[in-house]
């Protein structure tokens, strides 16, 4: 082990080939926020059919949809008021449109639907639309051994209804084993793992 000078200068030299290390670390790993990125550009916009396709059907499940962006306005300050809504492009042109994805959620959206949708990875995302939990009543008797259950009169308990009126069905999973009476009050989630709705609460049966 040399002594003096040379010592001090090969410990120098052992530092500054760690410190040229650990640099390139910092380099090769590039520092990112842990916070989420906020959604950018955010529009309004319709809900439309392409000129050369049909309109979505619920049956298909969908999750993307033709949207034309629109200009909106009310008038007054407060109260209950119609919003007025003028499409910025042409519905019947093909190059009019742009297409938004639903990021979750039992949602359906129907055509000429108002919704907001923001710009993210190069794509347009609809914001949560539909409420993932509702009440319902029962078609008809459930007991415990009933894998699912029909039921209608669905209504949100926040968010837009995930059905078109009251007479629409749904079909629920009594994952828990619930049972009730026919038209029994039910309440029901949306889980987001298995994709289908499941009671989570049933009146009892008298």
């Amino acid at each position: 082990m040399p002594d003096g000078p040379q010592k001090n200068r090969t410990l120098i030299e052992e530092l500054l080939r760690r410190v040229a290390a650990l640099e390139a670390m910092l380099v090769r790993t590039p520092e990112r926020s842990p916070e989420p990125r906020q959604p950018r550009n955010p529009r309004l916009a319709r809900t439309v059919q392409g000129p050369e396709d049909a309109y979505p059907a619920r049956a298909d499940n969908p999750n993307t949809y033709r949207i034309v962006f629109v200009d909106a306005t009310f008038t007054e300050a407060v109260g209950n008021q119609t919003v007025s809504a003028t499409n910025r492009q042409d519905p019947d042109s093909a190059s009019a449109f742009a297409h938004a994805q639903v990021e979750d959620g039992p949602a359906y959206i129907a055509e000429n639907t108002l919704i907001w949708v923001f710009w993210d990875n190069g794509r347009w995302w609809f914001y949560r639309f539909c409420s993932d939990r509702c009440t319902c009543l029962l078609k008809g008797a459930m007991a415990t051994s009933d894998t699912t259950k029909t039921v209608d009169n669905v209504a949100p308990i926040c968010g837009a209804s995930p059905v078109a009126n009251s007479s629409e069905e749904l079909t629920v999973y009594n994952t828990h084993a619930w049972e009730g009476d026919d038209n029994a009050l039910g309440r029901i989630e949306w889980n987001r793992t298995t994709g289908h709705w499941e009671f989570y609460q049933v009146t009892c049966p008298a």
